[in-house]
């Protein structure tokens, strides 16, 4: 015969186990999610999380949620930030009912929430939480007030009762006051979400100011090493820098005193030498010395033309060396 699972053991949903129920702790030590409505620790909730409790199901917030809706519970926020609430469970069991990113959802008391008034719901978002009214809520249908005791029909109640008389005074005043609550409520929840919204523009402005210091102080180094120090480079050991006229004679000389170059300029010289070698061939019994100069005559016509000839060649090899130098 199986044994009963006695409190505050429970039963496993997934596995049928009776098991003991475990601590948040333990679940975020083991990288996972604790989920209250069993007490242990589970991988994913089919609700959501938040900060690694498992969120309680209220229903569905059907995209379509208007006022016309049969679950319909009335909205909370304004503007961008309003949301419709659709839900069958306003009345959470071990936690708190309230609203994150739009969804309606239980959240439980192990996230450590805070207590919002009865007609309210604790808003998350992006900026934090904050406790907001319910605007538009469906009004309960009104008991009708019993009528004050006339016994001797004089028209005047014999036993009188504020609470059931509806032409009271001070029953209009209450009703002025309670707007009044509801009113300055509401307010207080706009200035909660303002004051959120103003710390995250100061954190921002922090950012910004941040990031600009360190942009004028990365300026302020350049501007240092580019005006380099108030009295000057010290320029001693360095010795003397050539001037212009000293380096361009430098150059002149190193081209000018260059083997090709040299042999290069030294090539038209050759055009003004007017000796030329002649052959003799020695006279004989039967003709006198007969010297051979037709070639200088030949190398004489034509010595303009040889020159340039050379001229070139020699200017083509040496541009052809420098080249490859």
């Amino acid at each position: 015969m199986p044994q009963p699972c006695l409190a505050p053991k429970f039963i496993d949903p997934d596995t049928g186990e009776c098991r003991a129920p475990q601590q948040p702790e333990e679940c975020y030590e083991n990288g996972q999610i604790y989920d209250a409505e069993y007490g242990r620790c589970v991988l994913d909730c089919p609700n959501g999380q938040l900060n690694g409790v498992c969120l309680q199901d209220t229903g569905d917030n059907a995209d379509e949620c208007n006022a016309d809706s049969p679950d319909y519970k009335g909205f909370i926020g304004n503007g961008a930030t309003k949301h419709n609430l659709c839900t069958s469970n306003m009345q959470c069991e071990g936690g708190s009912f309230g609203v994150v990113n739009g969804i309606p959802a239980c959240i439980p008391d192990e996230y450590g929430p805070p207590t919002c008034p009865k007609d309210g719901a604790l808003v998350i978002d992006e900026y934090g939480f904050v406790c907001e009214s319910v605007n538009d809520a469906p009004e309960e249908p009104e008991t009708p007030e019993e009528p004050n005791t006339d016994t001797d029909g004089d028209g005047q109640p014999d036993e009188y009762d504020r609470a059931n008389d509806p032409t009271s005074v001070d029953k209009g005043l209450d009703k002025v006051r309670d707007g009044i609550s509801d009113t300055n409520t509401k307010l207080e929840g706009t200035n909660n979400r303002l004051d959120k919204v103003g710390e995250a523009l100061d954190s921002v402005n922090e950012n910004l100011n941040e990031g600009l210091g360190t942009a004028n102080q990365t300026l302020e180094q350049i501007n240092t090493k580019l005006d380099g120090p108030a009295d000057g480079y010290n320029t001693d050991g360095l010795g003397d820098a050539p001037t212009f006229t000293e380096s361009s004679q430098r150059l002149q000389n190193s081209i000018s005193n260059h083997p090709t170059i040299q042999a290069v300029t030294t090539i038209p010289n050759i055009a003004s030498n007017n000796t030329c070698p002649v052959w003799t061939i020695p006279a004989t019994d039967y003709w006198s010395a007969m010297p051979i100069d037709s070639h200088c005559q030949i190398l004489n016509q034509n010595r303009g033309l040889l020159s340039m000839l050379f001229i070139a060649v020699w200017t083509i090899a040496a541009v052809f060396v420098f080249l490859r130098a």
